[in-house]
């Protein structure tokens, strides 16, 4: 299996030699084995919103207020609205600016696959570059070959809970080498403790990661991939259908291939279909 990058973090994109290394090593479920959830009972509770606003002090709180209003109006629009239990299941989460007019490309993940974890950086980079062009969103998948790939999807979706879906997965990526090596006792605390570095509450956080609609958040997910035929992480999925990696070399190739996925796609997230 390959490592995660280090430095650039493939900012640049992958180069033909690395990304065929990382699709020749995609995490593939042993054919007697159930990709399922079954261990979830175990993984941690919790949830919560976004941190509470602040409101701007007395004296200078109008410029303060202004101040603010125009540096969120700078920022990039991301999909961080904290969405229901059922649109969570149909749509998973944005990597970038989601709208409901634009097609619709999704990748099914396993946080503990070291495929998925390298993948990750080009696959940012490349929901940037197609930002208003193409959705790119993100399911669970976690493989039963990974012993805390459940439990890592109920900590990112427990963050999806607080619309911070995205920046928390990210952190649970890098931080793979050491969660991946964690009992079950001392898990749950890893996972809020990267909680508490991306801001969350971790109290809400703790309670989401265990409760039942992240739970079937996560297994509805799983049983999208599995009904899908999905052979292994990381799969992408264009209305409906698997989209064959089988070309790709490098970060550019595979916002093509994304791309032309996405072209004539009805812009549903909706992962029930064919496979290509």
């Amino acid at each position: 299996m390959t490592s995660h990058p280090t430095g650039s973090r493939l900012a640049a994109g992958l180069t033909a030699a690395a990304c065929c290394a990382l699709l020749l090593t995609s995490c593939l479920p042993s054919s007697d084995e159930d990709p399922s959830t079954e261990d979830s009972a175990s993984a941690p509770d919790t949830a919560s919103e976004g941190s509470p606003s602040q409101d701007p002090s007395e004296g200078g709180s109008a410029q303060a207020e202004d101040s603010a209003s125009a540096q969120d109006s700078e920022a990039p629009q991301e999909d961080t609205e904290v969405a229901g239990v059922d649109q969570a299941i149909e749509d998973g989460y944005a990597l970038n600016t989601a709208s409901g007019d634009l097609p619709v490309v999704t990748m099914y993940t396993d946080y503990e696959c070291p495929a998925c974890g390298s993948f990750h950086p080009a696959v940012e980079q490349v929901a940037e570059e197609l930002d208003g062009e193409v959705v790119v969103r993100v399911k669970n998948f976690p493989l039963s070959m990974h012993d805390n790939a459940v439990p890592a999807a109920h900590a990112v979706e427990a963050a999806g809970r607080q619309g911070e879906a995205h920046e928390y997965a990210s952190l649970v990526y890098d931080d793979v080498d050491e969660w991946s090596e964690l009992s079950d006792g001392e898990l749950e605390g890893r996972f809020v403790e990267l909680a508490g570095e991306a801001g969350l509450d971790e109290q809400r956080f703790r309670e989401d990661m265990g409760s039942s609609d992240v739970e079937e958040i996560v297994e509805q997910h799983s049983q999208q991939a599995e009904d899908l035929e999905l052979t292994g992480t990381p799969s992408f999925v264009a209305d409906g259908r698997a989209i064959d990696l089988g070309e790709i070399g490098s970060a550019e190739d595979l916002r093509d291939v994304l791309r032309d996925a996405a072209e004539g796609s009805s812009g549903s997230s909706s992962d029930s279909g064919t496979r290509a």
